[in-house]
């Protein structure tokens, strides 16, 4: 492996990678093809197949030299000794080429405890921040429920103020242009919040609607008077996956009640195929955590991160 190998995340690398991402059939919104490809400009997220051991190597760099690997991941079952001898090979070409810690990022719940029974050289810390929300989506679809009780009272004040003026549209080639005029909108809306990472989820919608076909993503969005109030896009989180990951949800919260539970329930009415949601994670936001909250997740998909201890580090 040498450092010309990596390669950054186009949308042409979408069949190459996702062979693998398929195989690993996880539902983590980071290791999902759509989710790669819209923050790989702004993490530096690249990639490399190792044909020899048939591994995926994902890697990022949001800031200079800070390198962050994925979990090794695999096309095929590989035995206990075949992943030590992968993740080794990543250790190696990772001291030879930089003098920085050598660090795993988004590990899962079973790679971080891979970590822990094969290796004593890696601190491994739970990221809260990057907690996955994951929701049953049936209760999403209805709100019923003692405990979803308040937003289902916002899902009918919707359709008591807009039953004869709303109507839900399939995202396609006729409104999705104006779905990325409300994205600014909503820019205006939270002007007074506006910090750097909204500044980068602005370019991130952008991606995903200038890309929203070449992805295969699905997308919903409500039109009230024949303007677009609000929109979400996702994707399966893998080729024939009952769960689904929101990668953007969008509305004009200060014009339309209850908008936010309508855009919801009705993306997820129009797509009856998911059991699950998966609504990312909240990155540290104590607005956005409680409000991921207060949709009442099934459980948290949680991520870790590991360093290689400072004492094997070569000098």
């Amino acid at each position: 492996m040498e450092i010309k190998d990596f390669k950054p995340i186009t949308v042409e690398s979408k069949k190459e990678i996702s062979e693998f991402l398929n195989s690993s059939k996880s539902i983590s919104c980071e290791l999902c093809f759509g989710n790669l490809f819209a923050w790989s400009k702004v993490e530096n997220t690249e990639y490399y197949v190792n044909h020899d051991e048939n591994a995926l190597c994902l890697r990022n760099n949001v800031h200079n030299n800070d390198i962050n690997y994925y979990f090794p991941i695999f096309k095929e079952f590989k035995s206990t000794e075949n992943k030590i001898g992968c993740v080794k090979n990543f250790i190696d070409f990772h001291k030879k080429y930089y003098d920085t810690r050598f660090k795993f990022t988004n590990l899962l719940t079973e790679q971080a405890e891979f970590l822990r029974n094969n290796f004593n050289n890696f601190v491994i810390t739970q990221n809260k921040d990057h907690s996955e929300y994951i929701y049953e989506a049936e209760s999403l679809r209805t709100f019923s429920g003692k405990k979803l009780h308040g937003k289902k009272n916002h899902l009918n004040k919707f359709y008591s103020l807009y039953r004869d003026s709303f109507k839900y549209e399939n995202i396609d080639d006729s409104n999705i242009e104006e779905c990325l005029k409300l994205s600014w909108k909503w820019r205006k809306l939270n002007r007074y919040y506006l910090n750097d990472s909204m500044l980068e989820e602005l370019h991130i919608v952008g991606e995903f609607i200038k890309n929203y076909d070449k992805l295969n993503l699905i997308g919903g969005c409500i039109k009230i008077g024949g303007e677009i109030k609000a929109f979400t896009i996702g994707e399966a989180a893998y080729d024939k996956s009952d769960t689904v990951i929101i990668h953007v949800e969008k509305a004009d919260y200060e014009e339309v009640e209850g908008i936010y539970p309508a855009i919801c329930s009705m993306f997820l009415s129009a797509h009856p195929e998911f059991n699950f949601v998966n609504r990312e994670d909240d990155l540290g936001d104590e607005g956005l955590r409680q409000s991921k909250l207060s949709y009442r997740p099934l459980y948290l998909l949680d991520r870790y991160e590991a360093f290689e201890k400072e004492e094997t580090i070569e000098i």
